[in-house]
């Protein structure tokens, strides 16, 4: 068993991803240390036979319930997901599968005992300065932006690819989400 908290960032997008840092708590040592990781959102082929077009939930569960075993309580994990908000002009089915993912994400947490807190986007990306651009910036150009703050804190993690976004922003839903338990 670890000692410390596990803190998950969770981005629920197709292309999302969940990440975890893990702390010890500051009296261990001077300075908290802590083990940083992020997988791909899993997904399976639906009863459509489409490829990896629907939320794979056992393996998340599966992945929860492995870092609940590991930490030994699960009141010590603490996970952060993005809300998901539809915008003018969205695609209404799309906003609504990705509600769905996050709420069967959430709900895989809640019965693994895993406490969950909501965050909008515009909160957790405010908290950093290097994600405030000009207004009217692209949303590609916002989530590369993202991807090169991610990649200078963490050049250890594997980022290279433009479509690692949801990767960069889950880990910075993580680090966020460390206020939380500090």
């Amino acid at each position: 068993m670890r000692n410390g908290h596990l803190v998950l960032g969770v981005d629920p997008g197709q292309n999302g991803a969940i990440a975890g840092i893990w702390t010890d708590p500051p009296d261990r040592s001077s300075a908290m240390r802590d083990m940083t990781w992020v997988i791909c959102m899993p997904h399976m082929s639906t009863y459509k036979g489409k490829p990896g077009s629907e939320l794979d939930v056992r393996t998340i569960c599966a992945m929860l319930q492995m870092q609940t075993r590991e930490l030994g309580e699960p009141s010590r994990i603490y996970m952060m997901i993005e809300r998901i908000w539809g915008h003018p002009g969205s695609n209404p089915v799309s906003i609504g599968e990705l509600i769905r993912g996050a709420a069967l994400i959430e709900g895989a947490a809640i019965a693994h005992g895993i406490r969950v807190a909501r965050v909008a986007p515009s909160a957790w990306k405010g908290f950093y300065d290097e994600l405030r651009p000009p207004k009217g910036t692209p949303v590609t150009k916002k989530k590369l932006l993202a991807l090169e703050l991610a990649r200078k804190l963490w050049p250890e993690i594997d980022l290279s690819r433009v479509k690692d976004d949801g990767k960069a922003e889950a880990l910075l839903i993580a680090r966020y989400a460390l206020r939380e338990v500090a």
